[in-house]
């Protein structure tokens, strides 16, 4: 599941031609964008899936990404034993997906994609300004 914006690259590389802090900025905004599906997924991950809290931090998600595209990961990573099977825990990136990350887009798709444009524009009204 992913939200499209397109022209957005190259409306970023000509920004960034003209100044090349445009780049680092925008990024920081794109980024920032991610942060209300991030946080609907940690909520649903600790709301949905068993023996998960929202402060647990297997339900911890993180925001990474660049001017192409911008993802939410699960922070903690999995972990593997050979002699203790209560450690592994095999249908929890599936969960994960299927019940916080993709729901968490659905919910947000929309405000997603209005911060995106919003960093556009400020680019724009930034750049009309002298940078």
């Amino acid at each position: 599941m992913t939200v499209v914006v397109k022209g957005f690259r190259e409306t970023a590389a000509a920004f960034g031609r003209v100044n090349k802090q445009f780049p680092k900025d925008l990024r920081k905004q794109l980024l920032a964008s991610a942060v209300p599906v991030r946080d609907t997924a940690t909520s649903l991950a600790g709301q949905t899936i068993r023996n998960l809290g929202a402060g647990d931090p297997w339900a911890q998600f993180r925001i990474g990404g660049g001017l192409k595209i911008v993802y939410i990961a699960p922070k903690q990573r999995g972990r593997r034993s050979k002699f203790d099977a209560r450690r592994r825990r095999p249908n929890l990136a599936p969960r994960l997906m299927d019940e916080a990350m993709i729901p968490a887009l659905e919910r947000n798709r929309e405000k997603v994609a209005a911060l995106a444009d919003e960093a556009l524009h400020r680019m724009e009204r930034d750049w009309g300004q002298g940078g």
